[in-house]
C-alpha cells in the first residue's frame, strides 16, 4: 500500500475515532463492561486497507459492529468483500448487529472459549 493512501486511511480512522459514533461507542463501552477486553485488542486501527470495528492481531480475529446501513444491497458487497480479505489474512471475522446485547455476550463467550 502506498505511503499517501496509508495516510488517508490512518486520516480517516481518526475521523471515525473523534466522531464517536453510537455503534462504536455501544461496542468499545460493552467491549470492557462484560471483561472481553484482551491484550492486542484495537479500535477503529487501519490494517491492509481496512478500517476494521475492532482487530485482534495476537488472536487473528475482528469485530464488526453493524447499524442499519449494513442491510444495504451495496454495503453488504462491500462487507463481503472486506470479510474475505480479512479470513484470506487468516482472520475470523465476526459480525454483530450494534446493540444486540445477545449477539455480542454470546461472541464474547465464543471468544473466551477459544482464547
Amino acid at each position: 500500500m502506498s505511503n499517501r493512501k496509508n495516510e488517508r486511511l490512518i486520516k480517516y480512522a481518526k475521523e471515525i475515532e473523534s466522531k464517536n459514533y453510537r455503534s462504536d461507542a455501544w461496542l468499545k463501552s460493552r467491549w470492557n463492561e462484560y471483561g472481553y477486553f484482551r491484550v492486542g485488542d484495537c479500535f477503529n486501527t487501519p490494517y491492509g486497507p481496512w478500517i476494521p470495528d475492532l482487530i485482534n492481531e495476537f488472536d487473528r480475529f475482528i469485530v464488526e459492529c453493524d447499524g442499519l446501513i449494513h442491510q444495504q444491497e451495496s454495503v453488504k458487497k462491500k462487507d463481503i468483500i472486506k470479510d474475505t480479505w480479512f479470513e484470506n489474512e487468516g482472520f475470523n471475522v465476526y459480525r454483530v448487529m450494534a446493540f444486540d446485547e445477545l449477539s455480542l455476550y454470546r461472541l464474547g463467550i465464543r471468544l473466551k472459549r477459544n482464547a
